[in-house]
């Protein structure tokens, strides 16, 4: 099973149904072109979500089919409004669960103490978007703080999808694919691969048991 990585020495290691663009042939991943990576010129792996959104591919659980990715700049932020990646084959996990917010830009001295402040995502989580003077703030759209006017706060968008770890201070994402679902394979001890000749997403399963191959 031909396997790759942009540095050739570590990870995150490419393989079925992922590939390297420029590295790997096409038989290497699934007919599918959001499965293609591709390296930068320090040997980062970069995978590519709707609206040309650039992510670093940190880590690949090929058995949980789990892709973890971090954003440029460490500002997952700034994808703001992003998020929604259905159009591709990816979905964010449990982890990443995402949730309706209003966004707000308010000057660094205005007063915020309301009885849902529980609901306010304050600027500790935001400071890669914050500007000399101001802030930016994340109120949860179920909470009557949006319809409340804030002293110097500007409202600058309008239910935003934002995943949760980003209240966390996390910075990678978790997304998970589930076609071709390859789980049962890889759980087993082998390895899924892309049926050649074929015009079809067409994958078998192999090395679960030596000279047997399953197809699917």
């Amino acid at each position: 099973m031909q396997k790759s990585s942009c540095d050739g020495i570590h990870g995150p290691f490419i393989r079925f149904p992922f590939r390297l663009n420029g590295r790997q042939p096409q038989c290497c991943g699934y007919k599918n072109s959001w499965y293609e990576l591709y390296c930068t010129d320090t040997n980062q792996t970069v995978l590519e979500l709707p609206f040309s959104t650039k992510t670093i591919v940190k880590t690949i659980n090929y058995t949980s089919q789990v892709i973890t990715v971090s954003y440029p700049e460490f500002c997952l932020h700034k994808q703001v409004p992003n998020f929604n990646i259905s159009s591709s084959p990816f979905r964010f996990n449990d982890d990443f669960e995402l949730r309706e917010y209003v966004l707000f830009n308010c000057s660094g001295t205005s007063p915020r103490n309301t009885d849902d402040s529980s609901y306010i995502i304050t600027s500790g989580n935001f400071s890669c978007l914050n500007v000399p003077g101001f802030e930016v703030i994340a109120v949860y759209s179920i909470s009557s703080v949006i319809w409340t006017p804030f002293l110097s706060c500007t409202r600058i968008q309008n239910l935003v999808l934002l995943p949760n770890s980003l209240f966390n201070n996390y910075v990678d994402a978790g997304l998970n694919w589930f076609q071709p679902d390859c789980r049962n394979c890889e759980q087993k001890g082998g390895q899924c691969k892309a049926k050649r000749n074929t015009s079809q997403h067409k994958f078998k399963c192999i090395g679960i048991i030596k000279g047997m191959v399953s197809s699917i």
